[in-house]
């Protein structure tokens, strides 16, 4: 796990790293690595000097390495920050059996982290998380922490996902930068 510094807010880096996963070339950031990417985005203004230095360079070398990032690399298709409107049972908001509810709908408005298509076809939803974890926490309970948090949001965003390309998400990933 990674430490914030201090004059920095969690959220600030948050914004940051997610700018950076949002706008990086893949191939150059795997063969020039990641200071040498953060550079690359920040001469042609993708970042500002004052994002790039919020940057955890840390987290994104990890990322490097894993089955994820080989993953997008085989990818059929990607989609960064798609951004969506899409009206959704009204249904889906409440845990309540409320047949005044029924045919309504509700309209939706996100921004999906990442959408891609493998390479044997099969639709993965992924969403970047830079959420603080306490460092006492075991690696099994930060785990559950973020997909409780995050669980109904993702269920929006794979509902989502299926009224704009016309078909289910076959798995849903929160990568956690933290971890």
């Amino acid at each position: 796990r990674f430490r914030l510094a201090e004059q920095d807010s969690a959220a600030d880096r948050g914004t940051a790293t997610h700018q950076f996963m949002q706008f990086c070339d893949l191939d150059h950031l795997e063969k020039n690595g990641v200071e040498a990417e953060i550079k690359r985005m920040t001469d042609l203004g993708f970042l500002s000097p004052s994002v790039a230095s919020l940057v955890n360079g840390y987290a994104i070398k990890r990322f490097l390495v894993s089955d994820l990032f080989k993953s997008l690399k085989n990818a059929r298709s990607i989609s960064r920050e798609l951004r969506f409107n899409v009206h959704l049972p009204a249904s889906a908001f409440t845990e309540e059996k409320d047949s005044s509810l029924s045919g309504e709908r509700v309209l939706v408005q996100g921004v999906i982290d990442c959408l891609f298509e493998t390479s044997d076809g099969k639709i993965v939803l992924l969403d970047y998380k830079t959420d603080y974890v306490p460092k006492e926490m075991s690696d099994t309970d930060a785990e559950r922490m973020l997909i409780d948090r995050h669980v109904t949001q993702l269920s929006y965003y794979a509902a989502a996902c299926k009224s704009i390309i016309g078909k289910g998400v076959d798995k849903i990933i929160i990568y956690s930068f933290a971890l």
